[in-house]
Formats: structure tokens, sequence, C-alpha cells
């Protein structure tokens, strides 16, 4: 009777195993392959009848569009419907960035590559007002954009800072500009004059040129701004300290290239 349990006893634990390995045995997949897809129309689905160039988000949820003409674009419900925002000073907008600690605060900017020129308001778009082209005294100015961004607050200000070439005597530099808005002696300073900076000049026409920026989400503590710099092909990440409020430059130390 012993022998007869013990059998039965291994017949179920059998039974049990293959149940289960019928469980787990994949299935065999199918071929790979690709197959095309129709294109949705547009009919009854146009939001925004228009081209985006750039796009960034306030802490309030509001969604703000630049789209290469002179007119702003703003959604505070998600993208569902959008309001048309006016501006001064501006050719056309093609950049547009928003303070990520104050709502009020947005730059807007022109990438035209004969004058280029970057806004700010500090009332949602209410109002604007021009910080001109971009340059620092007598330096070169601005001559194209590539970039924009606007810092959090530090020490009561945000930071509008701006990225692209600018172009001296038949050649062109890869620079970077920062504005201490709100600053009593707010003005435009460059970076490509920094110890460390990749500053190759060449023949306008070539790589060299500052193709993005961003802040530090730690930007109150740690003062960095990064950025993208294409030189005749090589791509470098500098990251450098931003001036203080008045315009003056860290120490040198302060710049550190990445990488060549």
């Amino acid at each position: 009777m012993k022998k007869i349990h013990k059998i039965w006893g291994l017949g179920l634990i059998v039974v049990l195993l293959v149940s289960m390995l019928g469980i787990v045995v994949p299935a065999s997949a199918g071929t790979l392959s690709w197959s095309s897809e129709t294109i949705p129309g547009s009919t009854g689905k146009v939001i925004l009848d228009c081209d985006i160039t750039d796009m960034d988000i306030s802490p309030d949820g509001t969604i703000w569009a630049s789209t290469n003409t002179t007119t702003l674009y703003k959604s505070t419900d998600g993208g569902s419907s959008w309001t048309a925002v006016t501006h001064s000073g501006l050719l056309t907008v093609d950049m547009v960035a928003v303070a990520p600690d104050n709502a009020n605060i947005i730059a807007a900017a022109s990438s035209n590559k004969t004058t280029p020129n970057v806004c700010i308001s500090n009332n949602g778009g209410t109002t604007w007002s021009s910080l001109t082209t971009p340059q620092e005294g007598s330096e070169g100015s601005a001559m194209a954009l590539t970039g924009l961004d606007v810092s959090p607050a530090s020490s009561g200000y945000n930071y509008v800072a701006v990225c692209g070439w600018e172009w001296t005597s038949g050649t062109q530099l890869a620079n970077v500009w920062s504005f201490n808005v709100g600053a009593a002696a707010a003005v435009w300073t460059e970076f490509c004059d920094r110890e460390g900076f990749n500053e190759a000049t060449t023949a306008v026409g070539t790589a060299d040129i500052v193709s993005a920026i961003a802040f530090s989400p730690n930007f109150p503590s740690d003062k960095v701004l990064t950025a993208i710099v294409e030189d005749s092909g090589a791509v470098s990440l500098e990251i450098t300290a931003t001036p203080t409020s008045s315009g003056t430059r860290p120490p040198a130390s302060a710049i550190t290239p990445m990488s060549s």
C-alpha cells in the first residue's frame, strides 16, 4: 500500500512539472517586418496652423510656442487651444524660454542673421521690452542666435542667456551672452573671451558656433551654464560660471572644457 502511495505521489509531481513547463515555453516569434501607415489628415484636427520653431513650459503649466513669425502663442489647457500673444522689437520670434521659477518672466529671441534681437516680459507676456542685440560694450555683436534659456533666480536676478556666433572683421567667433534681468546695471556679458572657452575664429560660414545652452537646475548655488560648442567639425561641452549681477566675471578657473 505504501508503494502505491509513493507511485501516485511521484506521478502527481510529474504531472505538475509537465503542466508548468507547458505554461513557460514561449510561442515562436513571427518574422520582424515593417509596414507603411497612412499619415493622419488635418481636417478637423488643426489646433495651431503654423510651424512651431521652439517651445517651453512655464511653472504654472502654460505652454509657449514660437513660430518664426511676428507672433508668439500660448496655451493654458495643455495644447487644446492657443492664444496669440503680441510683442514688440522682434522681426520674427524664433525661440522662447520661461524662467523655471517664475511664470511671469518670458524671453523671446529672433535668430535673424542681420539683426538678431532679444525681448523680455516680466508680466506673463502682457508687455515686452527689448534687450537689443547681444553685445558687450564695443565688442562684436551677435550675428546669429541658435539657443535661448532663462535661469532660476539667483540673488534676486534671473539671467537670460543666448548663444550663436558673432562676426568681427571678417571672422566668425562662437559666443555666449548673458543678461542680468532686473539688475540696476543690467548689461550683456559675453563669454568667448573667458579663459578655457573654445573661441577659435575662422572665416564666416564655417562650423564655429555655440549651438545650444542650458542653465543648471541648481543655478542659484552653482552658477553653472552649459554650452555645446562646434569648432570646425569638432564638438565640445563647455561649463562656465555666469557673471555676477554687476556684470563682473568670476575667476577663470570657473570654466572647464569637458571634452573636445
